[in-house]
């Protein structure tokens, strides 16, 4: 079961970043710009979408909260004496492993998330101003005649 968590945790990061690289990209045209950015507002209007997104973001949270939380004290029980042998060291090792993986995976989500908001904002500044540019040269072209 906890395997499939972070099999999700991991597809979501692919996700997102995949989302990331396509918000990135050069747009050929406003329009097109606008037609990402209305598609956002529309899918982000959904009150389904929206708790769909919290919910992740905070099972997200928790996750890579407890992931550190174990982190901490395995790394305190490998620091403490103790002679319980090569396989105790070696499990102690390896779920130490696991949970290094697993913040990563939950960190990345989590600033990627934070980048990928902030690029929104970003495009739909830029596609507004583009807008207001256009109907200036519009406005002028008219006023030149």
């Amino acid at each position: 079961m906890a395997t499939l968590v972070w099999i999700t945790m991991a597809g979501i990061l692919a996700v997102e970043m995949i989302l990331v690289l396509l918000v990135c990209l050069p747009l050929p045209s406003n329009a097109i710009r606008g037609f990402v950015i209305n598609s956002v507002r529309s899918a982000w209007g959904d009150q389904r979408v929206r708790k769909l997104v919290f919910g992740v973001l905070l099972l997200n949270t928790v996750l890579f909260l407890d992931a550190l939380r174990t982190i901490d004290q395995l790394e305190q029980s490998e620091d403490a004496p103790h002679s319980h042998g090569m396989h105790a060291e070696l499990y102690t090792k390896l779920r130490l492993f696991q949970n290094q993986r697993n913040a990563y995976i939950t960190g990345f989500n989590l600033f990627l998330c934070l980048i990928l908001y902030r690029l929104m904002e970003l495009l739909r500044q830029l596609h507004d101003t583009r807008k207001e540019l256009k109907e200036i040269k519009a406005e002028e072209s008219k006023k030149a005649q």
